[in-house]
């Protein structure tokens, strides 16, 4: 159902991380919180072409360039393939994982979601949270397998039931088209193919952020065969040696980078670790929140 508001506190514009961003920044991120299609979950499809009419002056490429620099920020988590946006903290700071009525709601927009990097990325979200208990195992449960569930069958299969909290209950997918999690002991299936695991995991190693581990093995098949993947890793191997000091938050997702071909990038300059920086809790993402 769409939104009809969207909330934001006055502390957002103290300083903090949230004004460390560009006006053109700042403006991109109130405009997908403010979105009708933003779920109870803080997601909503990345349709970038539409955006543009949001606001004059508006192009997709500077749309894709702030979302990306968003992304690295961490307000955001992307999934091109999906074309799936998470705003990152949406559930913890709209509140309604508190409300026994909204929680349905967000549990609901939880299991919808396609990517196995955002169903990760919320998963965190929640069980730091201590909220929806049952959902977070069953995101977590998913994106290991690798199966994200199927928007379209689940409305035609219909629903079981699902207890996320002690007296509730919420619609869930059927299982009868998804794959199981790995049994104990065995490794999960891997998004990459074999000739490329070494390669990719010799990436993985190097590369100076490590998150969204599926995505990334999706995006580095892609990648090698654009680039020979010596190639791929000799531009990871110059961007680590580059971001050494640089906070995780300015990092781009291992995905995100390999989705832009930035491995013939020149070396980016770092970005040093702000000391002491903490800034008041505002309404977005926080150092606290990455501990």
């Amino acid at each position: 159902m769409p939104r009809n508001y969207t909330t934001n506190t006055t502390s957002l514009w103290l300083p903090g991380k949230f004004t460390e961003l560009t006006p053109q920044q700042q403006a991109l991120y109130l405009m997908l919180k403010g979105q009708r299609e933003i779920t109870a979950a803080g997601t909503l499809p990345l349709t970038v072409q539409r955006w543009t009419k949001t606001a004059k002056g508006w192009t997709r490429q500077l749309i894709d360039a702030e979302l990306s620099a968003l992304e690295a920020a961490g307000h955001l988590v992307i999934d091109r393939d999906t074309e799936e946006v998470l705003l990152v903290k949406f559930v913890k700071f709209d509140g309604g994982y508190r409300n026994e009525k909204r929680r349905p709601v967000i549990a609901e927009a939880a299991l919808a979601i396609m990517s196995p990097t955002l169903r990760t990325a919320l998963a965190d979200e929640l069980a730091e949270l201590d909220a929806l208990s049952d959902v977070v195992s069953r995101l977590r449960g998913d994106a290991l397998s690798g199966d994200a569930g199927d928007k379209a069958s689940d409305r035609e299969s219909g629903f079981d039931r699902v207890v996320v909290n002690q007296g509730e209950s919420v619609p869930q997918p059927t299982t009868h088209n998804q794959q199981p999690v790995a049994p104990a002991g065995k490794p999960p299936k891997r998004e990459i193919p074999k000739s490329l695991e070494a390669a990719f995991d010799e990436f993985w190693s190097i590369y100076p952020l490590r998150k969204g581990k599926l995505d990334a093995e999706r995006k580095f098949a892609q990648a090698a065969k654009r680039a020979d993947p010596g190639v791929i890793l000799a531009g990871a191997r110059r961007f680590a040696a580059a971001n050494r000091q640089t906070e995780p938050r300015f990092i781009a997702h291992p995905a995100t980078w390999l989705h832009q071909g930035r491995w013939d990038d020149d070396a980016p300059t770092p970005k040093p670790r702000a000391v002491g920086d903490f800034g008041p809790e505002i309404n977005t993402w926080t150092p606290e929140d990455a501990s």
